[in-house]
This record gives structure tokens, C-alpha cells and sequence, in this order.
């Protein structure tokens, strides 16, 4: 027998595969502090779920000092100048560093000579129409 057709479409997966050979990106400052802290503080509190334990660590990381935090400063910079050359030899001799960036739709405005409304229904019945200068609260009943 035949397979029976299913209710769901079968779309074609529209998500881009990622290349394995691109560098990875480069760490934050705090990142390379928390890969550094993370098991330390998991052996002294094992109860805490993952979250609880990224919670402690963020804790710790907004009470440091600028001068600890530069360590990982440091770091960061170290990590972002090796990505930058991993890039540059991944991407050939085009120079480019980071996503490629893509092309902003232009918006062509629309232009009127000049400014109404016209509602009519075509068969030339009733028809409203505002033309420039035209308020709707002239009453030529009042003196």
C-alpha cells in the first residue's frame, strides 16, 4: 500500500547549514570569567540548578573592581584580535571582518501634486472630495 500523504506541508528547511570551518567568535570579559569560575563555584554549591549558579556568578562579576575585571579585559581583546585575523585568512584577501552586511531596501515615497481625498464608488454617485485649503468645520449657516 501507499503511504498516506500527511496534513503537514513538507517545506524545504529554509535554515542556512553553518560552515564548520568559520572561526569562532570571541569570548566577552565576562565569559572568559564565568569558563573560568564555573566549576570552582560548581563544587562549592552543588544544589544550585544552572541558572542559580549564572546568577552567583553574574553576582560576583558586578562586584569586582576594574582593576580585577582586567584580567579578562585583557582577554577579550587577546580573543578579538585572533578572531580578527581567523576572519581575515577565512575570508580570503577581501578584508572583510564580521557578518556580511546586507542591502537596506530603498523606500521610494509616495508623491502627491496635491493633497485630497476622493471617495466616490466609481459610477459617479456620491462622492466626497477634500481638496487643499478645505476645512470641514465651514458652516455657512452661521454668520
Amino acid at each position: 500500500p501507499a503511504p498516506l500523504p500527511s496534513a503537514a506541508p513538507s517545506w524545504p528547511d529554509k535554515k542556512v547549514p553553518k560552515d564548520p570551518n568559520m572561526p569562532k567568535r570571541p569570548r566577552t570579559s565576562f565569559f572568559h570569567f564565568s569558563c573560568e569560575v564555573r566549576e570552582a563555584e560548581r563544587e562549592k554549591h552543588p544544589e544550585l540548578s544552572f541558572g542559580d549558579l549564572s546568577k552567583l556568578i553574574g553576582k560576583q562579576w558586578a562586584e569586582m573592581d576594574t582593576e580585577q575585571r582586567q584580567l579578562y579585559v585583557d582577554l577579550e581583546a587577546a580573543d578579538k584580535a585572533r578572531y580578527a585575523q581567523e576572519m581575515l585568512a577565512y575570508n580570503g584577501s577581501t578584508g572583510e571582518v564580521g557578518k556580511k552586511k546586507r542591502k537596506a531596501k530603498k523606500k521610494t515615497p509616495e508623491v502627491r501634486s496635491e493633497p485630497h481625498c476622493d471617495m466616490s464608488d466609481g459610477d459617479g454617485g456620491n462622492s466626497l472630495t477634500i481638496h487643499e485649503g478645505a476645512s470641514d468645520d465651514d458652516d455657512d449657516d452661521e454668520p
